[in-house]
């Protein structure tokens, strides 16, 4: 299998469209309360969710597609390249429509605020090279990408020296390394040490772990057994109120794992056919993820020019249920449609470039 070329999994596409669906929900929950049409964001407060989801299938695809590769300082170098060309592209234009946007109204391409003008224009570069610092990015959610880029980082660190043959041992280290780093306290000194040493590895690290199961097939008579269990204790979790995002890697990254693992298997078993909107729904689930807050900016910046939502006089005689589930369709449509028209504009012809340059890699 060729890094540049890896099969899909269409259930793992599925899953990360519905998890960047979650995390568009969540903003979008936020900005109807602040437009007053609801009083809380209810379940959609746990679109934080789609986040590990994410870091999970993240580990996962690292092992997934490098599973034949032959492992040298060359290939790693090749492979960093590949995965970096998946974050910066698309997140060098989003970060620059808003840092264009402060620019326009502050002049300077941040949020006055929040960040001193003096300090505004090192903010924003430290933010497109997704460095760590003591803010978020300019565009918020680009604090997961920080992580991204750490998780391959790492993962490039194991190729180059050697350690995929014996990803087990190396993916112990790291989390006993992260473990003791946590245990003294390192996270809290720097911000890049924040990263490395950050609970949220862990759910990168049982990625991995998952996709090396995946690749025998052991248990896959069990998957549908997994699934169910692997669901019920997440809606377990939502419907009892227990979930904590503080305590999220804890309480998530079984139950995570399982589903994961479920879903693969059940696929490979072929007793899971995929719907191809949701597949859909993959290709485009990271321009959905870092363009719908582009679009609430917008609507935010609209704001003026309409009342009570977005329909305005419009919608003023119809139910308050009514009036905010023509809202949400609304939003959820334009964050559907600019995600689209951003992967097929930037995402896709950026990726088809980087796979041209380095596309074939030698088979262990």
């Amino acid at each position: 299998m060729s890094l540049a070329t890896p099969s899909k999994i269409e259930s793992i596409q599925a899953l990360r469209g519905i998890a960047a669906l979650a995390v568009a929900m969540l903003h979008l929950a936020g900005l109807q309360m602040l437009e007053g049409l609801r009083s809380s964001t209810g379940l959609f407060g746990y679109g934080w969710m789609g986040v590990d989801i994410f870091f999970v299938i993240s580990g996962f695809i690292m092992v997934w597609v490098t599973q034949n590769i032959e492992a040298s300082p060359t290939t790693a170098r090749r492979f960093l390249v590949q995965r970096a060309a998946r974050i910066y592209p698309l997140w060098w234009v989003c970060v620059s429509f808003v840092a264009l946007y402060f620019f326009l109204v502050h002049g300077v391409p941040a949020h006055v605020d929040v960040v001193p003008r003096a300090e505004s224009w090192g903010y924003y570069f430290r933010s497109l090279l997704l460095l760590p610092q003591e803010r978020a990015p300019l565009l918020t959610e680009g604090w997961t990408l920080i992580h991204e880029l750490f998780f391959y980082a790492v993962f490039t660190l194991i190729i180059a020296v050697k350690l995929r043959s014996k990803l087990r041992v190396a993916l112990g280290l790291w989390a006993a390394a992260t473990a003791i780093g946590l245990g003294l306290g390192l996270q809290e000194s720097y911000p890049a040490l924040n990263i490395i040493f950050n609970p949220l590895s862990f759910l990168f690290i049982a990625g991995a772990f998952v996709a090396e199961l995946s690749l025998s097939s052991r248990f896959r008579q069990y998957a549908g057994w997994g699934l169910a269990l692997a669901c019920l204790t997440i809606l377990a979790l939502l419907l009892t109120g227990t979930l904590d995002k503080s305590s999220r890697v804890l309480q998530l990254i079984l139950p995570l794992s399982l589903l994961l693992w479920a879903l693969v298997a059940l696929e490979q078993n072929g007793t899971l056919k995929i719907r191809r909107g949701f597949v859909f729904l993959g290709d485009i689930s990271y321009a959905l993820y870092l363009t719908h807050p582009l679009v609430i900016l917008g609507w935010r910046a609209l704001r003026p020019f309409y009342a009570d939502g977005l329909f305005g006089a419009m919608t003023s005689k119809l139910p308050p249920w009514l009036i905010l589930a023509l809202d949400m369709a609304a939003l959820i449509t334009a964050f559907i449609i600019t995600a689209y028209i951003f992967y097929r504009l930037i995402e896709k012809p950026s990726l088809r470039f980087f796979k041209g340059k380095f596309g074939a890699y030698k088979k262990a």
